[in-house]
């Protein structure tokens, strides 16, 4: 799996490496250097993007909610209660790991939830 830039500077800091001008890496400084050499984050490749799933397994917050057959404020709620945990990439762009457990959990809610008839 790819590694978030603040993860990126973290870990160079961690190992006494310095930028270019002497100073820490910082989440900015590691962003720049994205940039400047054309490196996509690993989860904001345009094809991941337009998918909504990550090679590693990673869902967008409307691909994980077709996949479950919920809306987009069900995904919210339960990230807001920490039943699914998520990180972001890019601005305005959660993504949402599924381990087997978490998808199980899931279902198991889904199923528990009473459907009104008309």
């Amino acid at each position: 799996m790819g590694r978030t830039d603040t993860e990126i500077a973290d870990e160079l800091n961690r190992r006494g490496l310095v930028g270019g001008t002497g100073r820490a890496f910082t989440k900015k400084g590691i962003a720049w250097i994205r940039w400047k050499f054309g490196i996509y984050k690993p989860l904001s490749d345009p094809k991941n993007a337009k998918s909504g799933v990550s090679p590693e397994g990673y869902y967008s917050t409307s691909a994980l909610a077709d996949k479950l057959g919920v809306g987009i404020h069900t995904i919210y709620y339960w990230r807001d209660k920490g039943i699914i945990s998520a990180f972001q990439e890019t601005p305005r762009s959660p993504w949402s790991e599924l381990r087997p457990e978490v998808l199980e959990t899931l279902r198991e809610k889904i199923r528990r939830v009473p459907v009104k008839s008309e």
